[in-house]
Parts: structure tokens; sequence; C-alpha cells
């Protein structure tokens, strides 16, 4: 698995030199703002899951078509992959090397980076809250596990609940009260 993080670090760190290599501008402030926000969210979500959630990074490391992927899962994949490079190659042709889209005002510029941070926030809490989060989509016949979580959640939820009656029960008129009807059930 070490193996496997190293080389994912490895790995991100390709996206925001090929962003600063295709703007034509190693000085590029917006590039560079960019790639600290891409380096940073990639490296802190694959570090939270390494040591919080290791079945996860297990999962997403999993290549498409693997287990019981349908072929038309594994192209949404594969469509998703090329469409994420090709975000990466025209962003910087786009805003910096041709500018084919017209010079944004700096408000919008600041609305833009408070966006990222926002969304930094969003895509890590996918990852932190739903332990499923995987980008196969398969059949998945080891429900087991899965039933025996909500199992466990289902008795959790009980508990609550009953801790919630028994502390409104342990008061004044309505502890008679309650008392009477659980005599009567």
């Amino acid at each position: 698995m070490e193996k496997k993080v190293v080389f994912a670090f490895l790995y991100i760190l390709i996206f925001p030199a090929l962003i600063l290599l295709l703007s034509g501008d190693l000085f590029w402030p917006a590039g560079w703002i960019f790639c600290i926000w891409f380096i940073l969210l990639c490296f802190w979500t694959i570090l939270y899951l390494y040591k919080k959630d290791p079945a996860l990074l297990e999962e997403r490391y999993r290549q498409p078509g693997s287990g019981n992927q349908e072929l038309w899962d594994r192209s949404v994949v594969y469509g998703l992959v090329i469409g994420f490079t090709l975000w990466i190659i025209i962003m910087p042709l786009d805003a910096k090397r041709f500018g084919w889209s017209p010079v944004f005002p700096l408000w919008l510029n600041i609305l833009g980076g408070a966006g990222l941070a926002g969304s930094f926030f969003l895509f890590f809490r996918s990852y932190t809250d739903n332990t499923f989060l995987s980008p196969l989509v398969r059949i998945q016949e080891e429900l087991s596990e899965l039933e025996a979580k909500s199992k466990v959640l289902t008795e959790a939820w009980t508990e609550e609940k009953q801790k919630i009656t028994d502390g409104n029960c342990n008061r004044g008129a309505f502890k008679k009260k309650n008392k009477r009807n659980l005599k009567d059930v």
C-alpha cells in the first residue's frame, strides 16, 4: 500500500507541472494558486484515507473493469479520466497562453478563489463521510458487510432513542404518567 501512496503523490504532481508548462509562464499566479489547491486537496485526502480508511483508499486504487463492473460503467470512468485530462490541458492554454476567454474582473476572480476554498471542504467531506465512495460502479455480491454496518447503526440509533426516552421519563409528572402507561401495556 505504501508504494501505491508514493506513486499517487508523484502522479498527482504531473498535473500541476503540465498546467504550468502549457501556460507558457512558470510564474503565472492563477496557475500557481490552482496547482497548490490541487496538490493540497489530493495529498490531504490521500493521507486522511491512508490513516483513517485504508479500505476505501484500496478501493479507489482498483482499476476500472475490475470486479463485477459492467462495460458501460467502465466507459463512464474512462470518459471521466479523458475529460479531466482534457480540462487540465485546455485550461492553461485558454487562460494564459492563447487567451481564448475574456479577462475576468477582479471580483469574479476573488469569487472563484472562494469557490475553490469551499469546494476543497466539500471534496474532502465527500471522502470522509462516505466510506463507500468508489469510482467503480459494480454489482456487489458481498453485502454482508453493508448489512452488518446497517444493523449496528440501527441498534445504535435504537439505543440512543431509548436513552432519550429514559431521560424524559425521569422527570416529575411525566414520569408518573409514563409509569401508568407502561402498566397498561
